[in-house]
């Protein structure tokens, strides 16, 4: 498959916070980033920029395969900036009450009782279908020193040793290969706690909606979602019947010891037979 890697993505667009309807906007608000980097290690030559991206394992340039890459995204002014914005808001919002992500309290909830988790939207470009699409993501402002002794945040990662391991297996024992990035991952695993998010009253207004959302899933920038998301990883992986490593807990084979796979964080390096793959 063609993982479609947005040059906004590689070059890290700056992303801020979503102005609320009807807030006024500055100048600064329009402010991103416009440079792009190159996907090798060699120095770039100087002139026009090159934007790159990575499909199937190559580094395609502008021009590959029939593709052309705009170098950077449209640069808008401060009004056009903040409605094309709040569109992108209101599909965000809409999208995540569609998946359940915000649902409305059970019968036996008190709303008013459940603690609120603070959250942002928060934008940055992405090219999708060979166009520039502005993005929004609700995330939780969960920081750190709100609770700093919590111990049910941490989740093992690969490291850079473990993450060569796959590839050199697979040479020697003439496997295939692939990668897999998981898509919202932690809009797949259900809350472990009871929490609200709140939205504000003018995006609520715009879409006919309730403010107060009580959390079905785990929103990126909860402090426990890295550990969330790789425990419910890690029983879909056991009801497959599949060997954790004990020393490596991110690496991962079969009893045949045909297949192995690291995970970090949501993506997934796999190596084996075919038919284990499949």
């Amino acid at each position: 498959p063609i993982y479609e890697q947005s040059p906004a993505k590689s070059a890290r667009t700056t992303s801020r916070k979503v102005p609320r309807l009807g807030e006024p906007t500055t100048s600064s608000s329009s402010a991103m980033a416009s440079s792009t980097h190159g996907g090798g290690d060699e120095a770039q030559p100087a002139g026009e920029p090159t934007v790159r991206m990575v499909v199937n394992g190559e580094i395609l340039a502008d021009g590959d395969l029939d593709m052309e890459f705009p170098d950077k995204p449209p640069d808008l002014g401060p009004d056009e900036l903040a409605q094309v914005e709040a569109e992108a808001a209101q599909t965000e919002i809409l999208r995540l009450i569609d998946m359940g992500v915000l649902r409305r309290p059970n019968l036996e909830e008190d709303i008013n009782q459940i603690p609120t988790l603070t959250t942002r939207l928060v934008c940055d470009w992405r090219f999708r279908q060979n166009a520039w699409v502005r993005r929004a993501r609700l995330v939780a402002r969960d920081f750190n020193w709100l609770d700093p002794n919590r111990s049910d945040t941490f989740a093992p990662t690969g490291t850079q040793s473990a993450m060569r391991l796959i590839p050199a297996l697979s040479q020697l024992q003439q496997w295939s290969m692939r990668v897999a990035d998981v898509k919202d991952a932690y809009l797949m695993c259900d809350q472990p706690k009871s929490v609200k998010v709140v939205l504000s009253m003018e995006l609520a207004r715009q879409l006919g909606v309730d403010r107060e959302w009580v959390l079905g899933k785990v929103l990126p920038g909860q402090r426990e979602g890295a550990a969330v998301w790789f425990n419910d990883l890690k029983s879909k992986l056991k009801a497959a019947d599949l060997l954790q490593c004990p020393e490596a807990p991110t690496i991962w084979t079969n009893s045949s010891r045909t297949l192995s796979l690291m995970v970090h964080v949501d993506d997934i390096v796999m190596g084996g037979i075919e038919s284990e793959l499949d």
